[in-house]
């Protein structure tokens, strides 16, 4: 996620992809809830597969 987050602010992110990237994040987010709420909001436990693969998926969006 300091990938995405470091792009976008540098503004490396195409602006064609922007659209993309935000519903990708829109998941991670929900994903990333989701697992801490499975995980009684502790974050000390392995991400669950929804938000591994969401975090890949922004990842894949933002390389250059």
């Amino acid at each position: 996620m300091m990938l995405y987050t470091n792009r976008t602010a540098r503004g490396k992110v195409p602006m064609n992809k922007q659209t993309q990237v935000q519903a990708a994040k829109a998941r991670f987010d929900l994903a990333y809830r989701l697992a801490l709420e499975a995980n009684m909001g502790s974050d000390q436990f392995p991400a669950h597969g929804d938000v591994l693969k969401a975090a890949q998926e922004i990842e894949a969006l933002t390389k250059p």
